[in-house]
């Protein structure tokens, strides 16, 4: 039986990262935190119910955070900016949102590729159209139980 490599022995730290608790939404910690930093990894997703008005102040904040901390900023986003669509989702497809979440995803993204396309920070957004974990609800979730 082979020994696992662990990650120290590769010469990285087991546990890189500092878990620190703030307000996303906040103007200043959010870039207090990011000085320094390579990337910001921008999860933060309000409850469905409450995105149209929770987003706004997170989309204000985190690429704010980026920018000035001088951090490339990863977004996790979704596909509502697409609205409906007929054919395969390439990278070029316009953002065409035809609901009140949509129109949200579409401006917080068009924003976050302005500064990108401005120079002031780089950007990427991963758009996911299932999110899956503790409380999620999608049609997978209905089919697969959760290992305990």
């Amino acid at each position: 039986m082979e020994e696992p490599l662990e990650r120290a022995e590769a010469g990285l730290p087991l546990d890189p990262f500092e878990r620190v608790a703030a307000d996303a939404a906040d103007p200043v910690r959010p870039t207090e935190l990011t000085r320094g930093a390579a990337a910001l990894v921008d999860c933060a997703m309000p409850a469905y119910d409450r995105g149209p008005s929770e987003f706004p102040p997170l989309a204000a904040s985190l690429p704010a955070a980026a920018e000035d901390g001088g951090a490339d900023h990863v977004m996790l986003g979704n596909t509502y900016g697409y609205g409906p669509v007929d054919g395969p989702a390439v990278e070029d497809l316009p953002m065409a949102p035809t609901s009140v979440k949509g129109l949200v995803r579409a401006r917080i993204w068009q924003d976050a590729l302005a500064a990108n396309e401005a120079g002031r920070v780089r950007v990427t957004e991963v758009r996911a159209s299932d999110f899956l974990g503790a409380g999620a609800h999608s049609p997978f979730t209905l089919m697969v139980e959760p290992r305990r």
